[in-house]
């Protein structure tokens, strides 16, 4: 069985609505790639840079607070 038959097996039994070239197009996108490497190498190059880009959390309801108190 083909990586691309694997592919598409797999996303018979997901319950998945894909395209019917994205398996063939994903198998040759990996072809010459090592899975398992792949895999266990997640995250192996250090730690997230520590000014990320993401908004802050924190300050959100400080200024949903001020805003009540300019209400009252």
């Amino acid at each position: 069985m083909l990586i691309d038959d694997k592919i598409s097996a797999l996303i018979v039994v997901a319950s998945v609505n894909v395209e019917p070239f994205w398996s063939g197009l994903f198998a040759k996108a990996l072809a010459n790639v090592n899975i398992g490497s792949l895999i266990c190498n997640v995250g192996v190059g250090g730690a997230a840079p520590v000014g990320s880009s993401a908004p802050s959390t924190a300050a959100a309801p400080a200024k949903e607070n001020e805003g009540e108190a300019k209400k009252e």
